[in-house]
């Protein structure tokens, strides 16, 4: 789950033409933020000014940085790893990307499954079922076409297996 913004983190925004340090709950729409390397995005925001490489795999899961040029939208929770920029907070509080994350991610029932692990429990189930008819006549051919005993052909098709 994504992780939290914190309220106390220091920030430097430009509140009526004054740069100044607020707080995350201090910001307010249009507010300018200047985000620099290693800053959590406060707010969703629109760059300015300057260019970023944003790290946004909390959010999406993206392990690639993503270049942020001017008129580029920073999402909430997301990391600047490179770069320094001016960016004009768009969102905050409830309607911010990260909360509305965090929100859908609560609403989502315990027991739904994702589309990816519907597909592998039905993948699973058909390895398993094709696996049963696979060793009985694995066994037949052992018996019946190399005239091997039931032992030496169950042996056999482990060995075979454990070269794999």
């Amino acid at each position: 789950m994504p992780q939290q913004v914190d309220p106390n983190q220091g920030l430097s925004a430009a509140q009526v033409a004054q740069r100044q340090q607020i707080g995350v709950a201090q910001l307010v729409l249009d507010d300018i933020v200047v985000y620099q390397t290693g800053d959590q995005i406060a707010a969703d925001a629109k760059v300015c000014a300057g260019e970023v490489l944003v790290n946004e795999a909390l959010l999406t899961g993206e392990a690639d940085e993503i270049k942020k040029p001017v008129g580029a939208t920073l999402m909430s929770g997301s990391f600047v790893v490179a770069g320094t920029c001016r960016a004009q907070v768009a969102a905050v509080g409830a309607v911010a990307y990260i909360n509305q994350l965090t929100l859908a991610a609560k609403a989502t029932p315990h027991g739904e499954q994702s589309e990816m692990i519907r597909t592998l429990d039905q993948l699973i189930k058909v390895i398993g079922v094709a696996l049963v008819p696979l060793g009985i006549l694995l066994v037949w051919q052992g018996l019946a076409v190399d005239h091997e005993s039931l032992h030496d052909s169950i042996v056999i098709i482990f060995d075979k297996l454990n070269a794999f």
